[in-house]
């Protein structure tokens, strides 16, 4: 069962992919211009900020299944540079190639969660 939320969440993963990706490529620009150090200042910065957004989208989730995603999207799908297989249980692997393949994939899991938690009967 979709929530009114999940269209809130799957818009706030978009705008988070698309705000990330833009500041890789312009931190990647930097570094190579003025040799800037990846622990820098300006790149912790930004990505406290990213990871705060992160938070952000999270904290809407009532199944806590968003937060996990958007970390394996970030650091082992490298914002879908690295595309990778992934599935719920009892699904097949599929590929994870695009920010909207992985909205589809956390939306399925946040309404498996639910739908889990009401035949558990929580």
């Amino acid at each position: 069962m979709t929530t009114p939320i999940d269209d809130r969440i799957d818009y706030a993963i978009q705008q988070w992919h698309d705000a990330v990706s833009e500041a890789e490529r312009v931190l990647s620009a930097i570094d190579q211009a003025m040799m800037c150090a990846p622990q820098s200042p300006l790149h912790n910065a930004l990505w406290a900020l990213a990871g705060g957004w992160q938070q952000a989208i999270a904290d809407l989730d009532d199944t806590r299944t968003t937060e996990e995603w958007l970390e394996w999207w970030w650091h082992e799908c490298r914002l879908g540079e690295k595309p990778k297989d992934a599935a719920l249980h009892g699904e097949d692997l599929q590929a994870i190639v695009s920010i909207g393949d992985l909205i589809a994939l956390a939306r399925r899991h946040r309404v498996a969660e639910r739908e889990q938690k009401v035949l558990d009967g929580a």
